[in-house]
């Protein structure tokens, strides 16, 4: 799944540059990386697929359009990427209701709130 950037704005951009498979399951790939710069209140997001593809009882996916509006709402509190995780994963496990999850669902969150003060 590639990574969100979600703006101190409320705008989310997904990172298509640099990439390849999931780490360690090809061995020497010449993975490829990308540059971009996190502002203050910005949160980047890497996950797994399942949480976007996480499925309710009636095989409906959660998917990114149930995702961003979380981190958009989240957009300029990257002070706490702890609760922003929770979050997520609360909302997945609501969707899913009673249906057991089909696959891993794993978050990484890294947000930077600005250069500390002197």
């Amino acid at each position: 799944e590639p990574p969100l950037l979600a703006r101190r704005s409320g705008e989310i951009s997904v990172i298509n540059e640099g990439g390849g498979p999931p780490l360690c399951v090809m061995d020497d790939f010449p993975y490829e990386q990308a540059r971009f710069t996190l502002l203050p209140g910005d949160v980047l997001l890497l996950m797994s697929d399942g949480i976007t593809e996480a499925m309710n009882s009636g095989g409906a996916r959660y998917g990114r359009d149930r995702l961003n509006p979380l981190l958009a709402a989240h957009g300029g509190r990257s002070a706490d990427a702890a609760a922003l995780g929770h979050t997520i994963l609360a909302d997945v496990k609501t969707f899913e209701a009673s249906a057991d999850p089909a696959d891993d669902q794993t978050l990484v969150i890294v947000s930077w709130r600005g250069p500390a003060a002197p």
